[in-house]
């Protein structure tokens, strides 16, 4: 969305295919004493089979190669032994659901032994044990306790009619992650044929706006439009509730729902935050040679030094090196740091570019905002090669939603994420989101950070500490990314929300991307127990 010195944003689902290969039995033809490789088992050649023996004129023997896990009962198939040597070793089958059979026995070796057969086949167990809050390989789920009927069987299964949510660790514990399921919208823009009224409005706001809903959720659990909105910058550019209506419901114009989801990824210090990054990379700000911030406008090149007083960090720079090669503005700014800053979420978020069930209209590319560390909001083409490490035009690399660099972005949609949580007293929680364009929290069915409208990316936060309760929301940003306009606190209280101790409640985040040309999103947790699986029903 566009602001003063900005563009819009959005939120977005990465979606992972995976393509599974054949499994083969691998052999070697070499006359070096080596072992032949077997290949990954799949569902339809459930075990990989055991690499065969070397053919060798040596005495010592081969060794088959170890089948990979499988999915079912075939067994591995053993290594064949040298030619005139002592007995090749089979190769280890690892079973997959059960999969029990031993491997094979390899064949005779010619004036040589049998060989060994492989060993048998193994389910696949938890590492850990069920119900002891910890999400271990194996488990779909582990709610700390050992019963059924409460949506987390006592065999740590998610039972029918319900879904439930926990952070999934790597085996050391080292690497964890947690995902948020996502329901997205497409919509288009209102100069499109069949496109929605409120979608991209085509001229900049003032910032975010409060007010403009109502201060709790429908029956459907859906937010209703104030009285305040219209069709203004100030009324945040809505076109009545019948229309607002449809921004999280599933009759056209909107497409049908997508379902992804929102991965937050763990800092190291218990802090879940999503990222730009297939596999949980943060995002990198100007390298150093580029990295002045926060930059003010001098004045023109040549005598901009005389409009601005530097800090006494910073020194004014003529012309200035973050406006970029062949600007000539001059600029205060501050020194550059030694190393390239580093940011959590997401500047380039975009869910939906390639899924299932997305409306046509034309697409474009995404800009870079402020608040991620690049100044003058450039295109994603035009910043890529400066990256560090750059990235060439040529060669897209994956992000968690769209590939680095794009020029067929898919902006105009509406993200809605729950986040179930249980409220325990004295607990010291925090909630935090950067979005743009509107972005509305509603604890328990109560409005608690509010930031409609289109604008560039403002921060908010939920703060839970004990029975106190309170909502931050940011209204307007510059164009270094740093806060303008702070709307005042909303203070409450646990019994302001409904809470009580030991029952379950919703965090609901409905957002929508509403102004081109940029999308960026960005939600953080800590302090609530994300180790434990929270089942609720469907």
């Amino acid at each position: 969305m566009s602001g003063s010195g900005g563009v819009g944003r959005g939120l977005g689902i990465g979606i992972a295919a995976l393509v599974v290969a054949q499994a083969c039995g691998g052999r070697s033809n070499s006359t070096d004493n080596h072992s032949g490789g077997g290949t990954s088992g799949t569902k339809q050649v459930p075990h990989g089979q055991g690499g065969g023996g070397d053919i060798t004129d040596r005495p010592e023997s081969g060794t088959g190669a170890s089948g990979d896990e499988g999915d079912g009962a075939t067994p591995g198939e053993g290594g064949r032994s040298d030619v005139g040597g002592a007995p090749a070793r089979g190769g280890t089958s690892v079973g997959g659901n059960g999969g029990t059979q031993g491997g094979a026995l390899g064949s005779s070796g010619q004036s040589g032994e049998p060989s060994e057969g492989g060993s048998g086949g193994e389910e696949p167990t938890p590492s850990g044990v069920c119900g002891d809050s910890k999400l271990d390989a194996g488990e779909e789920c582990d709610d700390a306790n050992t019963d059924s009927g409460d949506g987390c069987s006592a065999t740590c299964v998610i039972e029918v009619g319900y879904t439930c949510d926990a952070a999934r660790c790597d085996p050391d514990g080292t690497h964890c992650s947690y995902k948020l399921r996502a329901t997205f919208r497409d919509f288009n823009s209102h100069d499109v044929t069949g496109g929605h009224p409120d979608f991209q409005p085509g001229y900049e706001s003032n910032g975010a706006v409060q007010g403009l809903v109502e201060e709790e959720l429908d029956s459907d659990g859906k937010p209703v439009l104030s009285n305040q909105a219209n069709t203004t910058v100030a009324g945040g550019f809505f076109h009545g509730q019948a229309a607002f209506a449809q921004w999280y419901r599933d009759d056209p114009p909107s497409s049908k729902p997508i379902a992804g989801e929102v991965v937050l990824w763990d800092d190291g210090t218990g802090r879940f935050t999503n990222r730009w990054g297939a596999r949980g990379e943060v995002w990198r700000g100007p390298p150093p040679q580029l990295n002045y911030e926060p930059v003010t406008y001098g004045g023109p090149g040549g005598t901009g030094c005389e409009a601005c007083t530097p800090t006494p960090t910073g020194k004014c720079y003529d012309p200035c090196p973050a406006y970029g090669a062949g600007r000539v503005q001059a600029c205060c700014a501050e020194i550059p740091s030694a190393t390239a800053k580093e940011y959590d979420g997401n500047p380039l978020f975009f869910p939906i570019d390639d899924a299932p069930g997305i409306l046509e209209e034309p697409r474009s590319e995404g800009r870079v905002p402020a608040q991620y560390g690049w100044s003058g909001w450039p295109y994603e083409t035009d910043m890529c090669a400066q990256y560090d490490p750059p990235v060439a035009v040529s060669a897209p690399i994956p992000t968690a939603t769209a590939p680095f660099p794009s020029k067929t972005h898919n902006f105009s949609f509406t993200t809605e994420v729950t986040y179930w949580f249980t409220y325990v007293a004295g607990m010291n929680a925090i909630f935090e989101f950067t979005g743009d364009d509107d972005l509305w929290v509603f604890l328990n069915g109560h409005l608690a950070v509010d930031m409609g409208g289109w604008h560039v990316p403002t921060n908010g936060a939920l703060t839970i500490s004990g029975d106190q309760i309170t909502a931050t929301a940011e209204l307007a940003t510059d164009d270094t990314g740093h806060a303008t306009k702070t709307a005042p606190p909303r203070n409450g209280t646990a019994e302001t929300y409904g809470l009580v101790a030991g029952n379950r409640y919703a965090i609901k985040v409905f957002h929508a991307e509403r102004e081109a040309d940029g999308s960026s999103f960005r939600i953080s947790i800590a302090g609530f127990d994300v180790g434990k699986s929270l089942c609720v029903a469907q």
